[in-house]
């Protein structure tokens, strides 16, 4: 039994420091790479991509499922070595509090689980519907992606002459049922979303919030009085409207016939340019990563690569 304890033991001793070498290596090559004298040839920031925030939180989320996975080993790890090195009232407390906290790791992982395939949901539907919108612009549209504010993010932005529409993206899973495209049909009575499943008003009122804060920004800042027309994007579905809403679009995204036909054509070109000009202020915000790595990162990221300011937004 001793022999075999030792044996453990050496091996436990062996695994740290595997461990240790590891982490050193992988921290020399991270101080390293920040002190070459090699700069990025990306001199300005770049346009927010659809979906560009929730990518980021689908990205966090999945770092945080694999570090949940890395102390799941390792603490079973401690619990199998302390049931086997340990004796007494100490191995019962230790037994315990592997337990314990294994039992919060695996809580947690079901929460991310859930978590990440709802971002990753939500930002298929906003990739999709982005590049449809993209489409809109071989007919002189502009179209902005994820555009922060103080109330959270505007999917997306398109000016078409001397119109203006926020776009709030929605992705609603389909059910299973036997109705055929019944299933696929979402109606829009003028106050709200009717699902096959579910009724829903929020994303009419968040693409009405988006539209009255970003035509009140939009005169605040440039002086101008724009239309600005609220739509929700439901990718994926056939919407049938019952009602014809004038404060609200509800439509399914492809090749954004719905909205081409509305752009219309510029009376102000000036006017408009200036509004084009503040949204895209906010809309090129994106720091390439290569950045990182240049010699003077340091003076905008702290040591684990966090910003050190925060990205630009409408007010």
């Amino acid at each position: 039994m001793d022999i075999y304890v030792s044996k453990v033991s050496l091996g436990f001793v062996g695994f740290l420091v595997f461990v240790a070498i590891f982490l050193s290596i992988f921290l020399f090559y991270f101080w390293h790479s920040r002190r070459k004298n090699k700069y990025s040839p990306f001199t300005e920031d770049t346009l927010r991509l659809p979906g560009h925030s929730l990518r980021k939180k689908y990205t966090e989320a999945l770092d945080s499922l694999v570090l949940n996975y890395l102390l799941f080993i390792f603490t079973a790890l401690g619990l199998i070595l302390g049931v086997l090195l340990l004796n007494g009232p100490l191995r019962i407390i230790v037994a315990l509090v592997c337990l314990i906290y294994l039992l919060y790791i695996l809580a947690n992982t079901w929460k991310l689980v859930e978590q990440i395939l709802r971002y990753k949901l939500g930002l298929e539907g906003e990739e999709y519907t982005g590049q449809e919108l993209n489409l809109l612009m071989l007919s002189g549209a502009y179209v902005f992606h994820d555009i922060p504010y103080q109330y959270g993010n505007i999917d997306h932005i398109v000016i078409g002459g001397d119109k203006i529409f926020t776009i709030e993206t929605k992705a609603f899973r389909k059910s299973q049922g036997s109705n055929g495209s019944k299933d696929a049909k979402v109606i829009f009575d003028g106050a709200k979303l009717r699902f096959p499943d579910k009724d829903t008003i929020e994303p009419i009122t968040q693409a009405k919030m988006h539209a009255e804060f970003l035509r009140k920004s939009i005169k605040n800042k440039c002086g101008v009085d724009f239309s600005v027309f609220a739509v929700v994007a439901l990718p994926g579905w056939y919407v049938k409207s019952e009602s014809k809403a004038r404060n609200v679009l509800v439509m399914n995204p492809q090749r954004g016939k719905y909205l081409k036909r509305r752009l219309g054509g510029v009376k102000n070109r000036k006017d408009r340019d200036r509004v084009v000009n503040y949204i895209a202020s906010v809309a090129r915000s994106v720091t390439n990563s290569s950045d990182k790595s240049d010699p003077d990162a340091s003076k905008k990221y702290d040591f684990w690569l966090n910003p050190r300011s925060k990205e630009s937004s409408l007010d």
